[in-house]
């Protein structure tokens, strides 16, 4: 029954109507074209645009029957509370009423519009847009809202066992075991202490039921905790800039002042202690009572993940100022790079021996997030610790005037808390849906990275964790003229501009508060949208401008769609102002045409916007690799109709996880540095081999899956003994690196002999023959390359780009070591010691270097 309800999931999914059309401004007069030069600059106006994240709900248009008069009525907008008027919540604002006007537009006459449907990328949404819950999650969830069919004899084989043993519990916690009814206001206990048990399973420390409040999502715990800290417009809370709006539309509801401290984009939005307490000692010299420091970990908008030094002085700066620490961790699951780590505040703090009584922490939680993303069931949490009998009495107080959160949202939070356990029924198909969920994250997050800093005049800082990018992309002067003209954002007016092109809802940045800062400045150059000739690879070829814009035009639609339908993480976007380029005319361009277009009318043409374009064309056979569970692909000897052979791609995935590996070649012998990542502190470091001998003239590196590459290295030993005895003399380094890739190509369906899967493993081969020095690199598609330098694994890409800065041919062997272990040590968060790093030579004999000549090394650094 699974099965057949699952098919019929996935065949109503397959049946959504995608978009098609063109993009168009039927009233735009003037053309937007991203260029360079020295003008003042706006870098903070800014766009969320969610390219891979789900979509909101679409939420009812507003009626007609608003805009009739009501002056006769005794409610005036002057004669409201002005705590209303100040809250801005954008993710759900302006942009979004006039998407729900469209729609509404659209039903009434299909070709209003040149946009068949409004694509709702303004907020996350992971479900909406195809993303099957957690199975045991719903089990689970079914029924204990119908707990009749426990006693059914059909139940058994529906639902796994542990779901079923799972749900009597839960049920035994509730009041007359029924979903239906109120529960204690903090939430039912029982589910509270399995809440508790996660929470100290991932701590290491132990949590009270009572410092536990479960709420309708992490929102209400915000305001709840809003609510209690602020009494007037004297009350400051310390607010990250840029922020999710829900903090600042909190704060102005209930009368506070938000107090800004700005993220650093040059250290990859991170948050400079030194800085809070500048605009704290500010805020106080004017008076405001600063009660306490929001912290969003991982970032939202930004992407960051804190390290945990950086933590510990947040720890202590709230400690010291007496600031109770808000921590927004509702991302906690959402990191993706393998250099960064979740701590949970409370963690960090009990662990540098502050108890209850040191430091007041608020951590927020939330079920819509992670890879659960169950939003619309509303369940969250929050842990407060570290205030008075009292103070709880009034909290409670709080939570007792909203009755109760709603139970499925209560047992959905207990279950994010306590999944399945080794053993279960359940566990296997929890963790292969949890991984693949958390995977397709981080791949379409370094995807739309890469991709993004492929654009000309788009920069993106890394995407280490939470649904976020952050790239900043330019906008002409003249549409900053023009926005002020229409006295609004210049990112207002350009979300506006979109929206009505292309029918993708995005947020303007403003609304995260960001700012103009006049330290910031970009060199640019201008170009004129139909001269730019020679585009790149990303790009549609231009065939002649009518050809180039029309290719551009049409794909739009449906290729936005296609991507957006199978994304889940977001982007946003800062504009930059500079120069303005020319008018494109109708007449050049196959549209389709519109009741209220004519060829007298322009089209506004942004060049970032239109390279985003045709980077979601781009990214479409990528987007095929994005896939959940039930679409995973098991074919490793056909290729796609694109000519891609999907198990190669998923095994190079396992090598950008992978720990890093430099190699460099230098005139004495070749060098090999690798990241050993010792993940406990139980492990014994000496039994983790990331480089091994092959030959007494032949070593290698290895990122990946370790089991394929002793799989590989053993044939390779193999190989290089046979030659030896046989010809009695050394195999070279290229025949033992192609004996070894020839295994790597022996995959496939049907023969017996081969192997169903690629190596999940890439290899630095270094060696000495009669050839000299050489260094070879390999990937799982059997391919090998000789090179000077390369660097493999999580931290490839920032130790390439270190490696041809600082090689040249003429180095000597101790000059590659130093350069090979500090660009190691640039991709590492933790300190280099000999114990988490392996260093290898092969001049001209192998040799790895014992823990004092790694010191010896480390020493010079």
């Amino acid at each position: 029954m699974r099965k057949f309800a699952a098919e019929k999931s996935k065949n109503l999914l397959a049946h959504r109507k995608f978009l098609a059309g063109g993009l168009q401004h039927p009233t735009a007069s003037s053309s937007l074209v991203s260029s360079h030069s020295h003008h003042n600059l706006l870098p903070y106006s800014s766009l969320l645009l969610r390219l891979l994240t789900t979509t909101a709900a679409n939420p009812p248009a507003p009626s007609e029957s608003m805009s009739s008069d009501y002056s006769s009525t005794p409610v005036k907008i002057d004669s409201i509370n002005p705590k209303v008027l100040e809250c801005e919540y954008a993710v759900r604002g302006e942009i979004v009423n006039l998407a729900q006007k469209l729609q509404e537009d659209l039903k009434v006459n299909p070709d209003s519009h040149p946009f068949d449907e409004i694509i709702y990328c303004n907020i996350g949404n992971p479900q909406s847009l195809g993303q099957q819950p957690i199975t045991f999650f719903r089990e689970v969830l079914a029924l204990c809202d119908h707990p009749a069919i426990l006693d059914k004899g059909e139940t058994q084989g529906i639902f796994s066992a542990d779901s079923i043993e799972r749900a009597f519990q839960i049920l035994d916690q509730i009041p007359g075991r029924a979903t239906g009814a109120y529960s204690h206001s903090q939430g039912i206990k029982g589910l509270r202490d399995t809440i508790c048990a996660g929470i100290e399973a991932r701590d290491g420390f132990p949590a009270d039921p009572n410092d536990i409040f479960l709420t309708d999502g992490a929102s209400p715990a915000v305001h709840m905790m809003m609510q209690l800290l602020i009494r007037s417009k004297n009350d400051g809370i310390l607010c990250p800039i840029p922020q999710y709006p829900l903090y600042s539309a909190s704060i102005a509801l209930h009368g506070g002042s938000l107090v800004p401290y700005y993220l650093d984009e040059a250290t990859g939005w991170g948050l400079e202690v030194s800085d809070v307490k500048k605009q704290l000692e500010t805020a106080r010299s004017k008076g405001i009572d600063v009660r306490a420091l929001v912290v969003i970990n991982p970032g939202n908008p930004t992407g960051q993940v804190l390290a945990e030094s950086n933590q510990q002085q947040i720890v202590e700066f709230c400690k010291k100022e007496g600031l109770v620490l808000l921590a927004d961790e509702v991302y906690q699951e959402n990191v993706y790079v393998p250099d960064k780590h979740f701590h949970s505040f409370k963690k960090v703090a009990r662990s540098m021996g502050y108890g209850e009584k040191d430091i007041s922490l608020v951590s927020f939680q939330s079920v819509s997030k992670g890879y659960y993303g169950e939003c619309g069931k509303r369940g969250g949490y929050m842990e407060v610790t570290g205030f008075a009998p009292e103070i709880r009495e009034q909290m409670y107080k709080l939570a007792s005037v909203n009755l109760c959160s709603n139970i499925s949202g209560q047992i959905l939070a207990s279950l994010v808390m306590s999944p399945p356990k080794v053993g279960d029924e359940s566990y296997e198909s929890y963790t292969a849906e949890r991984d693949a969920i958390l995977s397709s994250l981080a791949r379409r997050a370094k995807t739309l990275e890469d991709a993004l800093n492929s654009l000309e005049g788009v920069t993106c800082n890394r995407a280490e964790g939470a649904m976020y990018l952050f790239p900043r992309i330019t906008l002409p002067n003249k549409a900053i003229e023009a926005a002020k003209a229409v006295k609004t954002a210049p990112d207002a007016f350009y979300a506006r501009r979109l929206l009505n092109a292309t029918g993708v809802v995005v947020v303007p940045g403003s609304g995260f508060g960001q700012v103009t800062t006049s330290s910031r400045h970009v060199a640019f150059q201008v170009h004129d949208f139909t001269s730019r000739g020679q585009d790149s690879s990303h790009r549609v070829s231009p065939h002649g401008v009518s050809q180039s814009v029309h290719e551009r035009v049409s794909r739009l639609s449906s290729s936005v769609l296609r991507i957006l339908r199978t994304k889940f993480i977001s982007v946003q976007f800062r504009t930059i102002q500079n120069g303005f380029g020319e008018k494109l005319s109708c007449r050049n361009i196959k549209v389709k045409s519109t009741p209220n277009l004519s060829e007298s009318k322009f089209i506004w043409w942004d060049k970032v916007s239109v390279d985003l374009i045709c980077l979601q064309e781009s990214l479409r056979l990528e987007s095929k690799m994005f896939l959940t569970r039930t679409e995973y692909d098991r074919g490793v000897n056909t290729f796609s109709p694109e000519g891609r052979l999907f198990q190669v791609e998923y095994a190079i995935e396992a090598i950008k996880l992978g720990s890093t590996a430099i190699g460099v070649k230098t005139k004495e012998g070749v060098v090999l540095a690798v990241e050993k990542r010792i993940t406990s502190p139980l492990l014994e470091p000496s039994s983790v081999e990331k480089i091994m001998e092959i030959d007494e003239h032949i070593g290698c590196a290895m990122s990946g899956l370790i089991a394929d590459a002793r799989t590989l290295v053993e044939h390779a030993r193999v190989e290089t003994q046979n030659h030896r005895f046989s010809y009695g003399e050394p195999m070279t380094v290229e025949s033992t690196t192609q004996a070894l890739c020839d295994l790597a190509l022996r995959f496939g369906e049907g023969d017996e002999e081969s192997m169903s899967r690629p190596f999940g493993v890439s290899l630095l081969i270094a060696g000495h023959d009669e050839n000299g020095p050489c260094l070879y690199y390999t990937d799982p598609s059997g391919t090998f390359w000789q090179c000077n330098a390369k660097a493999i694994g999580s931290g490839s890409e920032g130790a390439d780009s270190s490696l041809q800065e600082q090689y040249n041919k003429e180095l000597a062997l101790k000059e590659a070591e130093t350069i090979a272990l500090s660009i190691l040590k640039q991709v590492m968060e933790e300190k280099v010691t000999a114990n988490n790093v392996d260093i290898a030579k092969v001049s001209p004999k192998y040799h790895l270097y014992s823990p004092s000549e790694v010191e010896e090394v480390i020493g010079r650094l």
